[in-house]
C-alpha cells in the first residue's frame, strides 16, 4: 500500500514541477534542516510567492506533498482528495502556484537520496552539516557523507550550491561541482560569516532574549538580533538564509529587519519560560552526539550564576557508536552543568560517565526511565532562575518533560514539538 501510495504522489509531483516550473531550493545535511527552511521562507516570504516543506515533510511522502501543496490527511480514504486536487492542478493551470519551493530532503538509510531526486532536482541545493546521525543505518561513516552529498552533485550547472564550510565533509564535495558555490559559516575564508556573537542574557530578570551577531557580507559588516533563541545551528541557518536572500538581491539590512521577527521552530533551542522563573531551552526535537554537544556548548557560554541543569534522553540510531557516545556527552556535560538529569537506557550511560569523570557530584545526577518522570522529579526539585537545556531523540519524548515545568501550559500546542492528536495519544 505504501509504495503505491509513493508511486502515485511522485507521478503528480513530478508532472506538476514540469508544468509550473518553479525555483527549487533543496536542503540537506544531519543537522539544522528545518531551521534553514524556516530562516529562508521567513526572509523571502515578502519577496516573491514561496512554499516551504510542512513540519517534518523531507521524506518519500512530504517532498511530493509540499509540491502538490498537501497535508497528510487525517483518514485513508481522504488521499482521494489529495490525488484530486493534484489532477486538478495538472488540467488547470492554477494562478499563483509557488515560484519558489523550499524543500526539505532528508534521508535516514542508503538510497533514500537517489529516490528523491528521482522526484525533484533541485536549481539551489544546501548542504547544512555531516555529522553522524543514523549510523545504525549507515554502517560506514563514509557511506552517510556519500549520500549527503548526492544532492549538491545533481544540481545542473546553471544552479547554487550552498555549502557550510565549518563541516570537512561538507566543503569536500565543493571540487566535484561544476555550478556555483557559495561558503558560510564561523571560519574566515567564507561568503557569509557570523562574528561577534553573544547571548543576550538579562541577569536582573533572569530572561535570555535572544543572540546579538554581525553578519559579514563582501566586507560589509550588518549587525543582527536573532530574538527567542541560541545556539550555533541557528546561526548556520540564519547564515545559510542570508546566503540565498543575497541571491534573490536582498541587502543586509533587510535581512536584518526581517530576523527580529522571526521565531524559531518548536524544540530547536528555543527559550520557553519554566516555573519558578527558571528558562527552559528547548532543544527537544531530536539528538545526535553532534547537536547534544552544540547543545550543552552552548548553554556554558551562559553567563550566570544560577544553576545549570540539563535534561538528556538517549540518542537513537547510533548503532555501534551508541555506547562511546552517550559516555562521551555524559563526561562533557559534567564539565559544565551543576545537575544533570537523564532519561533512558543511554541517558543512564550519559549519568553513569558523568559521574565517573569526577567533574559532577553523585547527588546532582539522577536517570529515570521516562519523560515524564524526569518531569515529575524536576518540579520537585526547581529553584528560582534555573536555566534548563532539555534534549533527546524524538522516540524519548523529551518534550513532555518541557511540558512538566514550562510556566504557561496552555500555550503548549504552539510551543511545544509534537503537539498533533496522534502524537499526544501516544
Amino acid at each position: 500500500m505504501k509504495n503505491t501510495l509513493q508511486n502515485v504522489l511522485a507521478f503528480f509531483a513530478v508532472r506538476i514541477l514540469k508544468l509550473y516550473a518553479p525555483t527549487i531550493v533543496g536542503i540537506t545535511g544531519s543537522l539544522g534542516k528545518t531551521s534553514t527552511k524556516s530562516v529562508m521562507y521567513h526572509i523571502l516570504e515578502k519577496h516573491c510567492t514561496v512554499r516551504k516543506s510542512a513540519k517534518n515533510y523531507n521524506n518519500e511522502i512530504g517532498v511530493p506533498l509540499t509540491i502538490i501543496g498537501a497535508m497528510i490527511p487525517k483518514h485513508p480514504l481522504l488521499w482521494v482528495r489529495v490525488f484530486a486536487y493534484a489532477f486538478w492542478l495538472l488540467l488547470v493551470k492554477k494562478k499563483g502556484y509557488p515560484n519558489l519551493l523550499i524543500l526539505e530532503m532528508g534521508i535516514d538509510r542508503p538510497k533514500d537520496m537517489d529516490y528523491l531526486l528521482t522526484i525533484v532536482r533541485p536549481d539551489i541545493g544546501v548542504l547544512t552539516s555531516i555529522a553522524e546521525v543514523h549510523t545504525e543505518f549507515f554502517r560506514r561513516y563514509e557511506s552517510l557523507v556519500k549520500e549527503k552529498h548526492k544532492l549538491p552533485l545533481m544540481v545542473p550547472e546553471q544552479g547554487m550550491v550552498i555549502l557550510n564550510a565549518d563541516y570537512e565533509e561538507v566543503i569536500k564535495v565543493k571540487e566535484k561541482l561544476k555550478c556555483r558555490v557559495k561558503t558560510y559559516g564561523f571560519s574566515e575564508g567564507v561568503d557569509v560569516r557570523a562574528v561577534e556573537v553573544k547571548i543576550v542574557y538579562d541577569s536582573e530578570k533572569n530572561t535570555i532574549l535572544g543572540t546579538n551577531f554581525k553578519l559579514v557580507y563582501r566586507k560589509a559588516l550588518v549587525p543582527m538580533f536573532l530574538p527567542g533563541t541560541i545556539g550555533r545551528h541557528n546561526l548556520y541557518a540564519v547564515m545559510a538564509g542570508a546566503v540565498l536572500a543575497f541571491e534573490f538581491k536582498l541587502n543586509g539590512i533587510q535581512i536584518a529587519d526581517t530576523l527580529s521577527t522571526y521565531e524559531v521552530p518548536p524544540g530547536r533551542m528555543k527559550i520557553v519560560n519554566g516555573e519558578q522563573s527558571s528558562i527552559i531551552i528547548d532543544d527537544t526535537y531530536n539528538a545526535a552526539p553532534e547537536s547534544m554537544k552544540i547543545a550543552l556548548s552552548t548553554i556554558a557560554d551562559i553567563e550566570t550564576k544560577k544553576r545549570k541543569i540539563a535534561v538528556l534522553g538517549d540518542m537513537l540510531e547510533l548503532g555501534d557508536i551508541y555506547e562511546q557516545s552517550h559516555k562521551d556527552i555524559g563526561k562533557l556535560a559534567a564539565r559544565i552543568v551543576r545537575v544533570l538529569v537523564t532519561v533512558g537506557e543511554g541517558g543512564k550511560l550519559i549519568a553513569e560517565a558523568a559521574i565517573k569523570s569526577g567533574g559532577i557530584l553523585k547527588e546532582n545526577v539522577c536517570s529515570f526511565e521516562t519523560s515524564d518522570q524526569a518531569g515529575e522529579w524536576l518540579r520537585e526539585h526547581l529553584r528560582e532562575g534555573d536555566i534548563i537545556l532539555i534534549k533527546g531523540s524524538q522516540a524519548i519524548r523529551m518534550e513532555k518533560c518541557v511540558k512538566q515545568i514550562m510556566k504557561e501550559k496552555e500555550k503548549s500546542h504552539t510551543l511545544l514539538v509534537r503537539q498533533e492528536t496522534q502524537w499526544l495519544k501516544r
